[in-house]
């Protein structure tokens, strides 16, 4: 898999040079990784690349027997790295008629924070 990723990455970096342009691709991670806050496959996903940002539904439910503070359709928008960047910045983000708006309400606290 180390070998895929690194060809598919120099491949797009080959593209952004050539092109003098940013290249932003969708990338679903594994299970695992999905909890783990990372691509979950191969290494190389995440320490290759300049940026690396994260969409999530915050997922409503139970936290210590006590009810979420999280509404359903509520998502993180995160920066997971930026080489030269700000780390670890958020936001939150609502689905709302047809658009992704910044959520404004109630402090949430995050499932398994």
């Amino acid at each position: 898999m180390d070998d895929r990723a690194e060809e598919t990455l120099k491949m797009l970096d080959h593209w952004c040079k050539l092109l003098d342009c940013t290249i932003m691709a969708p990338f679903h991670p594994s299970r695992a990784g999905v909890q783990r806050e990372d691509a979950g496959y191969s290494p190389l996903f995440g320490n290759h690349v300049r940026q690396a940002l994260s969409v999530g539904e915050l997922q409503p439910g139970k936290k210590r027997g006590e009810p979420s503070t999280v509404p359903a359709g509520v998502y993180k928008f995160a920066v997971q790295k930026w080489n030269n960047g700000p780390q670890s910045k958020s936001i939150k983000l609502k689905y709302d008629s047809g658009a992704m708006t910044e959520y404004v309400g109630p402090d949430l606290e995050e499932p398994g924070a």
